[in-house]
């Protein structure tokens, strides 16, 4: 692929450190039980569980590793949204969840923003997922495939990375291949930055964080309005829309924040 068919993407290695990255697997396991399978909406807004076009397990409930995240993540926001040319509001609020693909697992192509009004007073604006998985690695493709009009590219899931674009790109998630055991898939936490529709205000995101150096990926990064369609959609069946309704990452007042509950776990 050339420099000008990739599509617009900022890839961070190293985003949280082995460590944290460590912590978030150790997380996975100790709530396995709690995973579910992925759905989807379509473009009715109906919430479906279809394994022919997303097979994948989630976790939404995260407790202090939500708001954790989240502040890591505000502290690259500003350089983000520069290196993507995306206009953010001064008010934005988070989406996030834990998921794992196992054995055949994939999400076939799919825009995380939805162009029409869902309901919601805000829209994504920003998608950025991070990747984990138990060491050594387990597990084989899994790539991230971001198109563009001119093509695409593959992203690989490696330890400790987060990838960032724009919600409204087009995307998907290729074929895993691992053994069955929960510990053996490809895990990610997905982040979705959402900002008020005109004339609405979504409630704050938390802010505060760590710095994290931003490397461009190869290629020339560019704005681009995706609109390459899917392999499987119709006039009659849209593309799906990555779509839910998650929990805000706003913390409480009492809410301890999970890198320093790690911080003190080290110290010991």
């Amino acid at each position: 692929m050339t420099a000008a068919a990739t599509p617009a993407h900022v890839v961070i290695d190293g985003f949280l450190g082995a460590a944290r990255a460590g912590e978030l697997m150790q997380f996975a396991l100790e709530h396995e039980s709690e995973f579910h399978q992925s759905r989807f909406y379509t473009a009715e807004r109906e919430a479906r569980v279809d394994t022919s076009v997303r097979d994948s397990s989630h976790l939404l409930e995260l407790g202090p590793l939500r708001a954790a995240f989240a502040a890591s993540v505000d502290a690259i926001l500003a350089r983000l949204t520069h290196e993507l040319d995306v206009g953010l509001s001064q008010e934005t609020k988070k989406e996030i969840e834990m998921v794992r693909y196992g054995d055949g697992g994939f999400f076939k192509r799919h825009a995380d923003a939805p162009p029409r009004p869902d309901g919601h007073d805000s829209v994504r604006a920003l998608t950025l997922v991070y990747y984990f998985h138990a060491l050594p690695k387990r597990f084989d493709g899994g790539e991230l495939r971001l198109f563009s009009p001119d093509g695409f590219a593959d992203i690989a899931p490696v330890y400790d990375r987060l990838v960032a674009f724009a919600s409204a790109a087009f995307h998907e998630v290729r074929p895993t291949r691992c053994a069955s055991a929960f510990a053996d898939g490809r895990f990610s936490i997905n982040c979705w930055v959402r900002q008020a529709r005109e004339g609405q205000s979504p409630s704050p995101s938390c802010r505060g964080g760590r710095e994290a150096t931003v490397s461009k990926h190869e290629g020339e990064l560019q704005k681009a309005a995706l609109t390459v369609s899917s392999s499987f959609e119709t006039a009659a069946a849209p593309p799906p829309q990555d779509e839910e309704t998650l929990p805000d990452s706003s913390p409480g007042p009492a809410q301890l924040s999970f890198w320093s509950a790690w911080n003190m776990r080290s110290a010991k």
